[in-house]
């Protein structure tokens, strides 16, 4: 696939506190290869697991819910309006439910509101919480906001929380998440086209 239509796009990438978040760095650097600028918002829960100093190793720009160099806030609506699209990878359970209902809790989710595109969420989270009516309707309102949810993929993964070995919901490679990312940009740039 020809992805050389996104040398000149601008990819903004929403990191929440899900274990999956330490793996961030590869898809970072994978994702650099094909965008012109990679920025990320941490939320305070992926801070805790990955520090935003490491993660800055890897994009060129990290926002988190602290005030910058210059003791402000930073601006979910310069920061969504920057963006030619927006990813929440990994996006919890939490997160999904916070989106679902338009909440604007922190940076991250006020961002979405901020975006004026849709945001293309990839869910991590063990099978049991996948599995829950509740993710199911939060994913099913943010596909009906024309939002994009991909479906995680099923692995066998150590968890944390329990110490063992289980069914787990990853998040799709990231050669697989880069053609999502470019189809709605091509689907977008087919639409300015025909209008």
């Amino acid at each position: 696939m020809d992805f050389s239509y996104l040398k000149n796009k601008k990819l903004l990438i929403g990191v929440s506190g899900s274990i999956s978040s330490v793996g961030i760095s590869s898809y970072l650097l994978y994702f650099r290869n094909y965008f012109k600028e990679v920025r990320v918002i941490l939320t305070k829960s992926a801070e805790d697991l990955i520090p935003a100093s490491t993660v800055s190793y890897f994009c060129d720009k990290v926002y988190t819910d602290q005030k910058d160099e210059n003791g402000k806030r930073y601006s979910h609506v310069e920061i969504g309006g920057w963006a030619d699209i927006y990813c929440v990878l990994p996006a919890t359970a939490n997160i999904l439910g916070q989106a679902s209902q338009g909440a604007a809790i922190n940076l991250l989710t006020t961002t979405i509101l901020a975006h004026p595109h849709q945001t293309l969420f990839f869910p991590a989270m063990n099978d049991v919480m996948w599995q829950k009516k509740a993710v199911a309707r939060n994913i099913q309102q943010l596909r009906e906001d024309d939002h994009i949810v991909i479906d995680p993929v099923e692995i066998m993964a150590f968890e944390v929380s329990s110490g063992k070995r289980k069914l787990n919901r990853a998040i799709i490679p990231p050669d697989k998440a880069l053609i999502e990312m470019a189809e709605i940009i091509e689907t977008r740039i087919e639409h300015q086209v025909t209008s």
